[in-house]
């Protein structure tokens, strides 16, 4: 289908000494009371009524959890997408632009991530760095090892949550050349349900307006429009973790709640934790989503663009030919192992 884009219990006795039972005065306070009381219930309503078309018109999250919704469980969501990163501890060896492409269907997650930066591999002083994580004060100089992955494939569901990364080790010289370079692939499996390894996913679902279910438990205030056509709204949630804050969101209500600009701020804090704002939209049968966005983490400013995005038929033959080459890949295997799905790390040795 076809994708548009545009920029852009008891009661309380009411009384007061020396009034006789029934004195205009206690009408008016009991008048008083239930107003108040009705602004607070419609309030509360309005804000549930908001929060469950703000759930119903997140879409790509029902589908992937299963919930086919307005969709339609024959359906599937490929979307292409880039992500340019950074890490903010370690930021010698540049940035890296990331490639995704992704298909979603009926309680299904298949993504290929493909890694391309701004650089060659640095040299870092391993005496410093290993210094840096609390490590042994060894003599420095020698080569620096320095990882980067150049590809990876994604299974996510309620029967397999498994990660396959084609890695590089280089072995830099202080002068930056590069002394030797081995690849290699690492798999990793996951507990069912756990989201760390689909992070860049549900960081993408944050940068373009829609939050993962986890995020966001019930709206708490919201507002009417403003002049820009956004409401201001006050939620509870989490940030994908177990610490519970509160979000404040600006979402328009005309494009399927979708969420222009959002802050996370834990309980008890005055500063936020993540801060994100998006632009534009893009749009299929069924589902909205920002066309540009970014957010910010602990120094962390990924910024990322949506590509494409398409609702087909769960049955189409690119949709079949991308999920069995990426599942293929991961069934296959890495030449070393971490399973994370017991009660300990457990690592299988190389092939």
């Amino acid at each position: 289908m076809s994708m548009t884009t545009r920029n852009l219990g008891s009661r309380p006795r009411i009384g007061c000494p020396g009034c006789p039972s029934g004195s205009l005065l206690a009408v008016a306070v009991l008048t008083l009371a239930l107003v108040c009381a009705g602004e607070t219930v419609g309030a509360t309503q309005s804000a549930a009524a908001a929060f469950t078309a703000f759930n119903r018109a997140n879409t790509l999250v029902q589908l992937m959890e299963g919930r086919a919704g307005v969709i339609g469980a024959d359906r599937a969501l490929d979307l292409v997408f880039t992500a340019y990163w950074s890490s903010p501890l370690d930021r010698k060896q540049g940035a890296a632009t990331i490639r995704a492409h992704a298909v979603v269907t009926n309680g299904f997650l298949a993504i290929e991530l493909t890694y391309t930066y701004d650089h060659g591999p640095v040299y870092e002083d391993p005496h410093v760095t290993r210094l840096a994580f609390g490590g042994p004060a060894d003599a420095g100089g020698e080569d620096a090892t320095v990882w980067r992955t150049d590809k990876e494939s994604i299974v996510f569901s309620r029967q397999r949550n498994e990660d396959l990364r084609d890695l590089m080790r280089y072995k830099v010289r202080p002068d930056n050349s590069i002394a030797a370079q081995h690849a290699s692939s690492a798999l990793e499996r996951g507990r069912i349900g756990n989201r760390e390894l689909i992070h860049l996913f549900d960081n993408f679902l944050l940068a373009m307006g829609r939050m993962p279910d986890s995020y966001v438990t019930r709206f708490t205030e919201v507002a009417a429009p403003s002049a820009d056509g956004l409401e201001a709204v006050e939620a509870v949630g989490t940030a994908g973790g177990s610490g519970v804050g509160e979000w404040s969101l600006r979402v328009d209500p005309k494009l399927g709640y979708l969420v222009r600009a959002a802050s996370f701020t834990y309980a008890g804090e005055q500063r936020p934790l993540i801060r994100a704002i998006n632009s534009g939209y893009v749009a299929c049968e069924g589902l909205v989503l920002a066309a540009s966005g970014g957010w910010g983490l602990l120094g962390a400013r990924p910024v990322f663009q949506l590509l494409d995005l398409r609702n087909l038929p769960r049955s189409d033959q690119r949709v079949a030919s991308f999920v069995s080459r990426i599942v293929g890949r991961v069934s296959r295997g890495g030449h070393f192992t971490l399973d994370e799905r017991g009660p300990t790390l457990k690592f299988v040795h190389p092939k």
